[in-house]
Formats: C-alpha cells, sequence, structure tokens
C-alpha cells in the first residue's frame, strides 16, 4: 500500500498564499519526505461546520470566504501543485475528507460549509477525469456524524444520543472509520475507482424520514 502524505498541517497555509508559490512549496514537501513518500495525496484540513455555525442572513464575506478558502481552494492549489511529481511517476491517488453535506442533506447555519463541500466533490470528480490519463485516481469520503473533539465540546451528552438515535446504526461514527475508508482508496485495491466519494455515515442517508427509523 503507497504511504500517504497526510496535508492536515498544509491545506490551511495552501489557502492563502499565491497560486505561484504553490508548486514550489509542494515539490519542497516531495523532497523532505521522500524515502517515505510514494504517490498519495491525502487533503483532511477543513474548517468544521460545529465551528462556524452561521445563519444566511447574517453571513458575512470573510466568514464565507474562510470555509471556502480552506475546504475548496485549498484543495484546488494542492492538487494542481502536485500534478507534475504524479505525472512524472504514472501513478497516483489524490485523496479528500467531503460531507455528506456536499450533496445530500444541509444543516441550517452551514450554507457556507455545504457550498464548500459540494465544489469539492465537483473538483473530485473534475479532476479525476483530467487525471485518468497519468494513471492519477482521484476520490473522497463523505463522513456523517462523526464524534471528533470540536463536536464533542460544542454538543452535550443528551444532545448527542438523540441526534445517534436517527442514524440506523444508532451511533456516531469514529475518525478512525473514516481513516480505513481513506485507507481503501489509498490502497491498490482500489486501483479502479476513480471520480468517487464514499459515505461513511451508518446508514444515516437510507430512511426517508425519521419515523423508519426501527
Amino acid at each position: 500500500m503507497p504511504n500517504p502524505l497526510l496535508a492536515r498541517s498544509v491545506l490551511p497555509r495552501f489557502s492563502r498564499i499565491k497560486a505561484e508559490h504553490v508548486e514550489p512549496a509542494v515539490e519542497k514537501i516531495l523532497d523532505a519526505n521522500r524515502a517515505r513518500l510514494r504517490e498519495v495525496l491525502a487533503g483532511t484540513a477543513r474548517v468544521s461546520w460545529n465551528n462556524t455555525l452561521k445563519p444566511l442572513e447574517d453571513m458575512d464575506d470573510d466568514s464565507w470566504n474562510e470555509v471556502i478558502n480552506v475546504n475548496l481552494t485549498a484543495a484546488y492549489r494542492l492538487t494542481k501543485g502536485c500534478i507534475p511529481a504524479m505525472k512524472s511517476r504514472g501513478s497516483g491517488r489524490v485523496l479528500f475528507t467531503s460531507s455528506v453535506q456536499g450533496n445530500h442533506v444541509a444543516m441550517p447555519g452551514c450554507t457556507h460549509y455545504a457550498a464548500s463541500k459540494a465544489g469539492l466533490n465537483g473538483l473530485i470528480r473534475s479532476a479525476a477525469m483530467e487525471l485518468a490519463r497519468y494513471k492519477v485516481t482521484v476520490n473522497g469520503v463523505e463522513p456523517g456524524l462523526v464524534m471528533t473533539p470540536g463536536v464533542n465540546n460544542v454538543l452535550s451528552e443528551e444532545r448527542s444520543e438523540l441526534m445517534a438515535r436517527y442514524v440506523p446504526l444508532k451511533r456516531w461514527g469514529e475518525p478512525e472509520e473514516i481513516a480505513h475508508a481513506m485507507l481503501y482508496l489509498a490502497s491498490d485495491e482500489a486501483g479502479y475507482v476513480t471520480g468517487q466519494t464514499l459515505v461513511v455515515d451508518g446508514g444515516a442517508l437510507l430512511p426517508q424520514n425519521g419515523s423508519f427509523i426501527v
């Protein structure tokens, strides 16, 4: 299995630097990690929905741009910067953490977050088409309810338990379960998968409404 380049510490910086500086910065990272890095770029940095809730009516440009820059613009710049290295190898995996809010569901106060993830899903599909000729696949994972420290800090135990009742598996997901989905997409076994986003949500998208949960 290829060794991943985990970009969670890199992506926020890429959203704030000029485009012409991206490719040299990526090459510097590649050089520093050449021994353990093979052909996988995993973009996991994001501005979380639970930290940025804001009704559309009260949305300001700074709030909108922060989420779009980190969740979408950084992904575009980092992917673009890595293309030359992956082309020269003749293979590669590009992976992103998207969200079920990108294409399937909506939450009040998350317009900017949902828009950034819908855009990211479009980037995944389009990049997959363009990079397929170089044997580079581009995919993503769409987590549902995942109990991260950020979520745990803003939701009460009672609220968390109530939300879990509407998940067929009756629980929140764990970050490690998202990581396992990423590992599959990074593996040789996923070599024929590209332009896809894998939903990992405990079945939450399946019921027509909450009354179907048993």
